[in-house]
């Protein structure tokens, strides 16, 4: 069953004027909101309610100087540690535990293995692969015997 140009597989009115007989969106020649001029740049809907650079709305909103920030105000108030509510303690991934491990212990400046200082890369190693966060359970190590001890071919 073919149709020609305009005829709709469906019967329609005679002045039908859906996309399908007519061919015109159904939008066409509506006003676009970004072509407005109140959307052009400089351009405001109301002058009396547009708000001019340097212009203060409220004492309570305005900086007062001399005054202490918020963020600095609370600075150090968060808690740490165990205190803090998204504390996981041993259920940490993989990732945050390392950073956690290098925050509280420092970049590893020596390997304990082989006592080169002269490595381009120190990391932390779990002695106990068990990744716990207790600090004598890791131990600073060097790339190379990093890796030689987790394939199992070193002890420490």
């Amino acid at each position: 069953m073919s149709f020609k140009k305009g005829e709709s597989p469906i019967p329609h009115k005679e002045k039908c004027t859906c996309f399908r007989c007519s061919g015109v969106a159904w939008n066409k020649g509506a006003k676009r909101w970004w072509n407005s001029p109140s959307w052009k740049k400089g351009n405001h809907p109301s002058p009396d309610t547009e708000i001019k650079k340097g212009q203060h709305l409220s004492k309570k909103t305005e900086y007062k100087n001399g005054s202490i920030p918020w963020s600095k105000l609370n600075k150090g108030k968060m808690p740490k540690g165990k205190n803090h509510w998204e504390w996981k303690g041993d259920k940490v991934g993989y990732f945050a535990l390392h950073n956690w491990i290098k925050r509280n212990l420092g970049s590893p400046k020596e390997c304990k293995k082989c006592g080169s200082k002269s490595a381009k890369r120190y990391e932390w190693a779990n002695i106990s692969r068990k990744y716990k966060r207790a600090f004598s359970d890791w131990v600073r190590l060097c790339k190379s015997c990093h890796e030689k001890y987790d394939k199992g071919g070193m002890r420490l």
